[in-house]
């Protein structure tokens, strides 16, 4: 029990050092190349303006990431259940 909690706080850490990692890097790049213009030819862009991103947009990846995730659990757990437990040890 006491392991199962240990893994539980590790990633929740790492998880929490990651994020910050991902908000210090896109500060730093805001910092670094935040007031640059790039020209497109039609029109001008100022980098890292006003980086917004649709609701709608965001659902999708999350859906999609969910989906994702749900299906690589999902098709080698079923192929472990298929092995008889018995023949799973005899091949270790």
């Amino acid at each position: 029990m006491a392991n199962h909690s240990r893994k539980r706080n590790n990633t929740t850490f790492f998880g929490y050092i990651g994020m910050v990692a991902g908000i210090a890097a896109t500060e730093y790049m805001n910092t670094v190349a935040g007031n640059q213009t790039v020209d497109a030819g039609v029109f001008t862009e100022t980098v890292f303006l006003n980086p917004t991103v649709d609701i709608s947009i965001a659902i999708q990846a999350t859906m999609t990431l969910v989906i994702a995730g749900t299906l690589a659990g999902f098709f080698p757990a079923r192929k472990a259940v298929m092995i008889r437990p018995i023949e799973a040890l005899r091949a270790d």
